[in-house]
Protein backbone atom coordinates (compact mmCIF):
# COMPACT_ATOMS: atom_id res chain seq x y z
CA UNK A 1 0.00 0.00 0.00
CA UNK A 2 2.75 2.18 0.97
CA UNK A 3 4.16 2.47 -2.52
CA UNK A 4 1.11 3.15 -4.04
CA UNK A 5 0.27 6.45 -2.56
CA UNK A 6 1.34 9.71 -3.98
CA UNK A 7 3.98 11.93 -3.36
CA UNK A 8 6.98 12.13 -1.83
CA UNK A 9 9.02 9.60 0.45
CA UNK A 10 7.48 11.17 3.77
CA UNK A 11 3.92 12.46 1.66
CA UNK A 12 3.33 8.81 1.09
CA UNK A 13 3.73 7.62 4.38
CA UNK A 14 1.17 10.68 5.94
CA UNK A 15 -1.04 9.39 3.00
CA UNK A 16 -1.35 6.06 3.94
CA UNK A 17 -2.01 6.84 7.80
CA UNK A 18 -4.56 9.10 6.34
CA UNK A 19 -6.07 6.52 4.46
CA UNK A 20 -5.85 3.91 7.44
CA UNK A 21 -7.18 6.25 9.57
CA UNK A 22 -10.27 6.44 7.55
CA UNK A 23 -10.74 3.02 7.18
CA UNK A 24 -10.61 2.45 11.02
CA UNK A 25 -13.13 4.85 11.79
CA UNK A 26 -15.61 3.91 8.37
CA UNK A 27 -18.33 1.28 9.35
CA UNK A 28 -17.00 -2.63 8.62
CA UNK A 29 -14.87 -4.80 9.19
CA UNK A 30 -11.31 -4.67 9.04
CA UNK A 31 -8.63 -6.23 6.76
CA UNK A 32 -5.51 -5.93 6.50
CA UNK A 33 -2.38 -7.77 4.70
CA UNK A 34 0.61 -9.00 6.24
CA UNK A 35 3.54 -6.67 6.10
CA UNK A 36 0.61 -3.92 5.83
CA UNK A 37 1.22 -2.65 9.72
CA UNK A 38 4.71 -1.50 9.27
CA UNK A 39 4.33 -0.56 5.41
CA UNK A 40 6.22 -2.89 3.72
CA UNK A 41 7.17 -1.60 -0.21
CA UNK A 42 7.22 -5.09 -1.66
CA UNK A 43 4.27 -6.93 -1.91
CA UNK A 44 3.28 -9.88 -0.02
CA UNK A 45 5.07 -13.03 -1.01
CA UNK A 46 3.24 -16.52 -0.04
CA UNK A 47 7.37 -17.92 -0.36
CA UNK A 48 8.86 -15.42 1.60
CA UNK A 49 9.47 -13.99 4.98
CA UNK A 50 8.53 -10.45 5.98
CA UNK A 51 10.71 -7.41 5.31
CA UNK A 52 11.07 -7.54 9.40
CA UNK A 53 14.42 -5.27 9.23
CA UNK A 54 12.47 -2.61 8.04
CA UNK A 55 10.93 -1.70 12.10
CA UNK A 56 14.87 -2.43 13.30
CA UNK A 57 16.94 -0.63 10.34
CA UNK A 58 13.94 2.33 9.50
CA UNK A 59 12.42 5.14 12.15
CA UNK A 60 9.60 5.82 9.53
CA UNK A 61 8.39 2.11 9.28
CA UNK A 62 9.03 1.81 12.87
CA UNK A 63 7.08 5.21 13.79
CA UNK A 64 4.14 3.75 11.11
CA UNK A 65 4.34 0.05 13.36
CA UNK A 66 3.29 2.58 16.34
CA UNK A 67 0.81 3.91 14.68
CA UNK A 68 -1.37 0.93 13.71
CA UNK A 69 -1.00 -0.64 16.69
CA UNK A 70 -2.18 2.61 18.20
CA UNK A 71 -5.37 2.06 16.15
CA UNK A 72 -5.43 -1.22 17.06
CA UNK A 73 -6.31 -0.12 20.82
CA UNK A 74 -7.99 2.56 20.03
CA UNK A 75 -10.85 0.09 18.31
CA UNK A 76 -10.62 -2.29 21.02
CA UNK A 77 -11.65 0.03 23.60
CA UNK A 78 -14.27 1.82 21.86
CA UNK A 79 -17.29 0.19 21.11
CA UNK A 80 -18.44 3.31 19.13
CA UNK A 81 -16.55 2.30 16.53
CA UNK A 82 -17.96 -1.35 15.82
CA UNK A 83 -20.72 -2.10 17.70
CA UNK A 84 -23.21 -0.68 15.14
CA UNK A 85 -21.45 -1.33 11.91
CA UNK A 86 -24.06 -2.60 10.26
CA UNK A 87 -27.12 -0.05 11.73
CA UNK A 88 -27.58 3.62 10.43
CA UNK A 89 -28.00 4.25 13.91
CA UNK A 90 -24.04 4.23 14.45
CA UNK A 91 -23.01 6.47 11.26
CA UNK A 92 -23.86 10.03 11.07
CA UNK A 93 -22.51 12.33 8.13
CA UNK A 94 -21.36 16.14 8.92
CA UNK A 95 -19.25 16.23 5.93
CA UNK A 96 -19.08 14.54 2.83
CA UNK A 97 -19.22 16.77 -0.43
CA UNK A 98 -16.55 19.33 0.10
CA UNK A 99 -14.87 18.23 -3.06
CA UNK A 100 -12.75 21.93 -3.01
CA UNK A 101 -10.88 20.50 0.32
CA UNK A 102 -10.74 17.24 0.05
CA UNK A 103 -11.92 16.70 3.84
CA UNK A 104 -14.31 14.17 5.14
CA UNK A 105 -16.01 14.33 8.50
CA UNK A 106 -18.33 11.70 9.82
CA UNK A 107 -19.35 10.81 13.21
CA UNK A 108 -20.02 6.79 14.88
CA UNK A 109 -22.04 6.19 17.42
CA UNK A 110 -22.62 2.69 20.04
CA UNK A 111 -25.48 1.58 21.48
CA UNK A 112 -27.62 3.38 24.23
CA UNK A 113 -28.20 1.78 27.07
CA UNK A 114 -30.13 2.53 30.71
CA UNK A 115 -27.51 4.79 33.10
CA UNK A 116 -25.25 5.31 30.49
CA UNK A 117 -24.72 8.21 27.08
CA UNK A 118 -24.66 7.36 24.07
CA UNK A 119 -20.67 7.23 22.90
CA UNK A 120 -19.59 9.53 20.11
CA UNK A 121 -16.76 9.88 17.98
CA UNK A 122 -15.91 12.37 15.41
CA UNK A 123 -13.32 11.61 12.50
CA UNK A 124 -12.38 14.59 10.50
CA UNK A 125 -9.76 13.32 7.04
CA UNK A 126 -7.68 15.72 5.41
CA UNK A 127 -6.79 13.95 1.84
CA UNK A 128 -4.72 16.76 -0.01
CA UNK A 129 -1.45 18.22 0.87
CA UNK A 130 -2.86 21.62 2.11
CA UNK A 131 -3.35 22.89 5.72
CA UNK A 132 -6.59 24.44 6.21
CA UNK A 133 -6.56 26.70 9.05
CA UNK A 134 -9.65 27.19 11.46
CA UNK A 135 -11.85 24.81 8.83
CA UNK A 136 -15.25 24.52 10.29
CA UNK A 137 -17.09 21.09 10.82
CA UNK A 138 -20.62 20.84 11.36
CA UNK A 139 -22.02 19.19 13.99
CA UNK A 140 -25.61 18.54 14.94
CA UNK A 141 -25.35 19.84 18.60
CA UNK A 142 -23.45 22.03 20.90
CA UNK A 143 -20.56 19.86 22.34
CA UNK A 144 -17.21 19.86 23.45
CA UNK A 145 -14.22 17.76 22.08
CA UNK A 146 -11.33 15.98 23.46
CA UNK A 147 -8.51 14.84 20.86
CA UNK A 148 -7.72 10.81 20.80
CA UNK A 149 -5.83 10.63 17.59
CA UNK A 150 -3.52 12.77 15.38
CA UNK A 151 -1.59 11.35 12.56
CA UNK A 152 0.88 14.37 12.84
CA UNK A 153 2.20 13.23 15.76
CA UNK A 154 5.82 13.29 16.09
CA UNK A 155 5.79 9.52 17.69
CA UNK A 156 3.58 8.25 14.35
CA UNK A 157 6.25 9.80 11.76
CA UNK A 158 4.71 12.99 11.69
CA UNK A 159 6.07 16.75 11.86
CA UNK A 160 4.55 17.41 15.22
CA UNK A 161 2.53 20.27 13.82
CA UNK A 162 -1.46 18.69 14.83
CA UNK A 163 -4.32 19.75 15.69
CA UNK A 164 -6.18 21.34 18.89
CA UNK A 165 -6.50 19.22 21.50
CA UNK A 166 -9.40 20.75 22.73
CA UNK A 167 -12.38 22.26 20.56
CA UNK A 168 -15.74 23.89 21.87
CA UNK A 169 -18.52 24.39 19.05
CA UNK A 170 -19.32 27.68 18.18
CA UNK A 171 -23.15 29.27 16.68
CA UNK A 172 -22.12 29.63 13.36
CA UNK A 173 -24.13 31.37 10.50
CA UNK A 174 -24.80 29.26 7.27
CA UNK A 175 -25.75 30.59 3.98
CA UNK A 176 -29.32 29.78 2.80
CA UNK A 177 -31.54 30.37 0.18
CA UNK A 178 -34.44 31.82 2.37
CA UNK A 179 -34.80 34.81 4.00
CA UNK A 180 -34.10 33.78 7.33
CA UNK A 181 -31.03 33.36 8.70
CA UNK A 182 -30.04 29.39 9.61
CA UNK A 183 -27.91 28.96 12.18
CA UNK A 184 -25.48 25.50 13.58
CA UNK A 185 -23.33 24.30 15.67
CA UNK A 186 -19.89 24.10 14.57
CA UNK A 187 -16.36 23.57 15.75
CA UNK A 188 -12.97 25.41 13.75
CA UNK A 189 -10.25 22.64 13.68
CA UNK A 190 -6.82 23.32 11.94
CA UNK A 191 -6.59 20.72 9.32
CA UNK A 192 -2.76 19.60 9.02
CA UNK A 193 -1.97 18.06 5.27
CA UNK A 194 -2.70 14.72 4.92
CA UNK A 195 -3.52 14.09 8.53
CA UNK A 196 -6.98 11.90 10.25
CA UNK A 197 -8.06 13.57 13.58
CA UNK A 198 -10.22 11.51 16.16
CA UNK A 199 -12.38 13.33 18.55
CA UNK A 200 -14.96 12.26 21.43
CA UNK A 201 -17.32 13.88 21.92
CA UNK A 202 -19.59 15.38 24.56
CA UNK A 203 -22.99 17.00 24.25
CA UNK A 204 -23.40 19.93 26.35
CA UNK A 205 -26.64 20.70 27.63
CA UNK A 206 -28.21 23.76 26.14
CA UNK A 207 -30.97 26.11 28.50
CA UNK A 208 -33.40 27.91 26.83
CA UNK A 209 -32.64 31.95 26.09
CA UNK A 210 -34.58 34.03 28.61
CA UNK A 211 -36.39 35.94 26.03
CA UNK A 212 -37.97 32.25 25.20
CA UNK A 213 -38.35 31.39 28.98
CA UNK A 214 -40.02 34.72 29.28
CA UNK A 215 -42.85 33.89 26.15
CA UNK A 216 -43.42 30.37 27.70
CA UNK A 217 -43.79 32.11 31.31
CA UNK A 218 -46.47 34.62 29.91
CA UNK A 219 -48.17 31.81 27.52
CA UNK A 220 -47.98 30.02 30.74
CA UNK A 221 -50.10 32.64 33.37
CA UNK A 222 -52.49 34.09 30.12
CA UNK A 223 -53.40 30.41 30.08
CA UNK A 224 -54.04 29.60 33.90
CA UNK A 225 -56.28 33.55 34.02
CA UNK A 226 -57.94 32.16 31.28
CA UNK A 227 -59.19 29.14 33.25
CA UNK A 228 -60.24 30.60 36.31
CA UNK A 229 -61.84 32.96 34.42
CA UNK A 230 -63.72 30.21 32.53
CA UNK A 231 -64.20 28.84 36.19
CA UNK A 232 -66.01 31.62 37.45
CA UNK A 233 -68.52 32.09 34.94
CA UNK A 234 -69.33 28.59 35.28
CA UNK A 235 -70.14 28.81 38.84
CA UNK A 236 -72.03 32.10 37.94
CA UNK A 237 -74.03 30.30 35.38
CA UNK A 238 -75.24 27.85 37.58
CA UNK A 239 -75.75 30.41 40.65
CA UNK A 240 -78.45 32.29 38.24
CA UNK A 241 -79.98 28.92 37.12
CA UNK A 242 -80.42 27.86 40.73
CA UNK A 243 -82.08 31.13 42.01
CA UNK A 244 -84.16 32.20 38.59
CA UNK A 245 -87.46 30.00 39.33
CA UNK A 246 -87.02 31.37 43.25
CA UNK A 247 -87.60 34.79 41.82
CA UNK A 248 -90.81 33.97 39.58
CA UNK A 249 -92.56 32.33 42.37
CA UNK A 250 -92.00 35.69 44.30
CA UNK A 251 -93.31 38.25 41.88
CA UNK A 252 -97.22 38.43 41.73
CA UNK A 253 -99.10 38.15 38.67
CA UNK A 254 -101.94 40.70 37.39
CA UNK A 255 -104.62 38.64 39.07
CA UNK A 256 -103.44 38.84 42.17
CA UNK A 257 -102.78 42.77 42.49
CA UNK A 258 -106.14 43.14 41.17
CA UNK A 259 -107.86 41.01 44.11
CA UNK A 260 -105.61 42.89 46.44
CA UNK A 261 -106.76 45.77 45.14
CA UNK A 262 -110.74 45.06 45.25
CA UNK A 263 -110.04 43.88 49.18
CA UNK A 264 -108.19 46.77 50.36
CA UNK A 265 -111.09 49.17 49.05
CA UNK A 266 -113.41 47.02 51.16
CA UNK A 267 -111.28 47.40 54.15
CA UNK A 268 -111.73 51.15 53.23
CA UNK A 269 -114.98 51.43 53.02
CA UNK A 270 -116.33 49.20 56.07
CA UNK A 271 -114.91 51.46 58.97
CA UNK A 272 -116.64 53.84 57.45
CA UNK A 273 -120.40 52.43 57.75
CA UNK A 274 -119.46 51.52 61.01
CA UNK A 275 -118.79 55.39 61.96
CA UNK A 276 -122.23 56.15 60.60
CA UNK A 277 -123.99 53.81 62.61
CA UNK A 278 -122.46 55.08 65.45
CA UNK A 279 -123.34 58.46 64.84
CA UNK A 280 -127.56 56.89 64.79
CA UNK A 281 -126.96 55.38 67.82
CA UNK A 282 -125.46 58.55 69.87
CA UNK A 283 -128.32 60.54 68.25
CA UNK A 284 -130.99 58.05 69.66
CA UNK A 285 -129.43 57.78 72.82
CA UNK A 286 -129.68 61.63 73.03
CA UNK A 287 -133.32 61.79 72.19
CA UNK A 288 -134.12 59.04 74.81
CA UNK A 289 -132.32 60.82 77.66
CA UNK A 290 -134.64 63.63 76.69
Amino acid sequence: MINKMYGAYDEKFASLRTLYGFTMAHPGKKLLFMGGEFAQFVEWRDKEQLDWFLIDQYEMHDSFHKYVAKLNEIYKSEPALYELDQDPAGFEWCLQRDADHSVVAFIRKNKKGRGRKQQQILCVCNFTPMEWDKYKVPLPKKSKLTKILDSSELDFGGDGDVSESKVSTKRVKVPSEGKKAVYQQAAEISLKPLSVVYYKIEEVETKPRKSAAKKAAQEKKTEAVKKTVEKKLEVTKKVTKEEAPETKKDTPKKEDIKVTKQTTEKEEEQPKKRTSKTRRTKKNNDQGVK
